[in-house]
């Protein structure tokens, strides 16, 4: 480029010594001046008008000897000045001309055509010229992309120096009428911020729980039939259960959540902007459900030879003694399997009066956990976040839980004794304080302890209103206990028949079990301090020792009846509605 504006001079000082035209025309020979002569007779010169007076910082000089008056402006050698670029809406004919101080004359020409002519090199006294402006073919209004900055374009709102600003994502936080809007998770735990980086902000939330646990397995207690309607021996089938698991179904039962935790932050938490970049919370949970009892007795009134109950529930191998001497537990309980024709009865044949089931569940639950989750300090009004976070989060979750059922059950039997063709009893009820009755009491612990993870995501739908989903899942040692004994109402222990122990067991083990727990519900904000909760949780175990899965197929000695079944699981669910503050 230095060589060939080298060779312009020399063949401008040439075309000037020999030709002898000005200065300038000399300058831009193949770039006529405005009201000169076009080389091209195909194309005519555009018609010029310049303002009068100049614009400031222009002086008028005298034109030179080979140009029109009305072609010339002279500009200040020493420091130019240029009009400001204007974008047009078509074809753009704007060139910024060059200095030529140093040349024949210090003025400036404007060439018919959009193209620059390029400017001679710089000697080393002369100062560098300015960059010419290219010519633009449109203007184009590209909100992703920042257009010249000496365009006179405004851009639309939003859209702060050319980059369009994120829409409210809708975070809690401090704005009017809510927590904010920075998105939660964990019940909103990760929207606990202060206005500083390092400031800690307690909450808590209080909940009232609604919830059931899943039927367990299907269990036969009792059966009845007509005796003059079978054949024996006889098997008694389904159609003739008079009571089983099915009939103690556990149903809703009510229960409390509590929940305190505070924000804090490791190291230096101040992102950039301001933003917490290293926020972190804690949070003990507590809850509970209450006792859920649930009995289904049935009697037979009128002891007839046309129906008779019978138990369903062998106890082979134990033996019992009303008063009367020492018999198979079997015989007082009335099971028979096939069951044969006892007609006629003689005296001292025993019959079921009645046969009762009870259950009682309950769970509780304890938790210390630790969240990870991407907060922002945000200030300001309405619902934009500082840190322009996005309307769905998710945070993380480590923890340490205990969670404790403890499930019961009891089988009562009423009995009655044949003397003289007749029954010698009549029901009258269980006061637990009678020879003529016999208790099966069965109490299971399930007590897990271990670590969790877990993840909260939430999805901001408006500014007040939140949807949120939490999850947390752990593999957990169960310490499992179980206590079994059978007696009467006196108390009298029925035995061992082999050995001639009491018929009373507890024994533990401790085994691995699963734990997995969602929460999915939503959020309204009721004010900057306040707002409530309703969800659905379910929380899953396997791995679990339940009460009527420790019914043995028969009790022939202690070891057998020890022995604990821990692969059972259940289902706990229900609603959760609450308030939460922070403060």
């Amino acid at each position: 480029m230095t060589v060939h504006r080298v060779w312009l001079r020399a063949a401008a000082g040439v075309a000037i010594s020999v030709v002898g035209v000005g200065p300038v025309a000399a300058q831009y020979a193949t770039y006529p001046a405005y009201g000169g002569t076009v080389p091209n007779p195909g194309y005519t010169a555009p018609t010029v008008t310049y303002p009068t007076p100049p614009p400031t910082g222009i002086v008028r000089t005298a034109p030179a000897a080979a140009q029109p008056v009305s072609a010339q402006w002279g500009y200040p050698t020493a420091q130019p000045v240029y009009a400001p670029y204007r974008p047009q809406a078509a074809i753009r004919v704007a060139s910024n001309p060059y200095p030529t101080t140093g040349m024949a004359s210090d003025t400036y020409s404007y060439p018919v055509v959009a193209q620059q002519p390029e400017a001679p090199a710089p000697t080393a006294s002369e100062p560098m010229p300015p960059p010419a402006v290219e010519p633009q073919a449109s203007v184009v209004n590209d909100a992703t992309s920042a257009p010249p900055a000496e365009s006179y374009q405004e851009l639309p709102a939003g859209y702060p120096n050319g980059t369009p600003s994120y829409p409210s994502t809708n975070y809690y936080g401090a704005a009017a009428g809510g927590y904010g809007c920075s998105g939660t998770g964990g019940y909103g735990l990760d929207q606990y911020s202060d206005d500083s980086c390092d400031a800690t902000q307690w909450f808590g939330g209080v909940y009232f729980l609604f919830m059931e646990r899943d039927n367990p397995s299907y269990t036969r207690f009792t059966t009845a039939f007509d005796m003059d309607a079978v054949t024996y021996p006889y098997h008694p089938q389904a159609n003739t259960t008079i009571l089983s698991s099915d009939d103690v179904d556990y149903e809703y039962q009510e229960g409390i959540e509590v929940r305190l935790g505070s924000t804090f932050t490791v190291g230096d938490s101040c992102g950039q902007g301001g933003c917490p970049s290293n926020m972190f919370a804690w949070e003990a949970v507590w809850w509970g459900l209450a006792d859920a009892e649930q009995g289904a007795t049935v009697v037979d009134y009128i002891p007839t030879d046309d129906v008779r109950f019978y138990g369903m529930v062998n106890y082979a191998g134990l033996e019992f003694d009303d008063g009367t001497g020492m018999r198979p537990v079997n015989d007082y309980v009335g099971y028979q399997l096939p069951v044969n024709d006892d007609r006629p009865p003689v005296d001292g044949d025993v019959r079921v009066l009645a046969q009762r089931v009870r259950t009682d569940f309950k769970a509780q639950n304890l938790e210390l956990n630790f969240l990870r989750f991407p907060i922002c300090d945000v200030g300001g009004g309405g619902c934009e976040p500082a840190c322009g976070g996005p309307a769905f989060t998710v945070s993380g979750l480590f923890g340490f839980r205990y969670f404790r059922t403890d499930d019961n059950l009891e089988l009562a039997t009423e009995f009655g004794t044949y003397s003289g063709g007749t029954i010698s009893q009549v029901y009258n009820g269980f006061d637990y304080n009678s020879s003529n009755e016999l208790f099966h009491l069965i109490d299971v612990e399930n007590q897990l302890v271990g670590f969790q993870l877990g993840g909260n995501m939430n999805y901001s739908v408006a500014c007040k209103w939140n949807l949120f989903c939490d999850t947390s899942f752990g593999v957990y040692n169960n310490h499992v206990s179980q206590y079994q004994s059978i007696y009467s109402g006196d108390p009298t222990y029925a035995q061992f028949a082999e050995t001639g122990e009491d018929a009373v067991v507890d024994s533990s083990k401790d085994d691995v079990a699963f734990l997995g727990e969602v929460r999915l519900g939503g959020s309204y904000d009721i004010s900057s301090n306040w707002r409530a909760v309703l969800a659905y949780r379910a929380v899953g175990i396997s791995g679990v020792a339940l009460s009527n899965e420790q019914i043995r197929p028969e009790y022939t000695n202690w070891t057998d009846v020890a022995r604990i079944d821990s692969d059972g699981s259940i289902i706990i669910h229900g609603v959760q509605a609450g308030l939460e503050c922070k403060y």
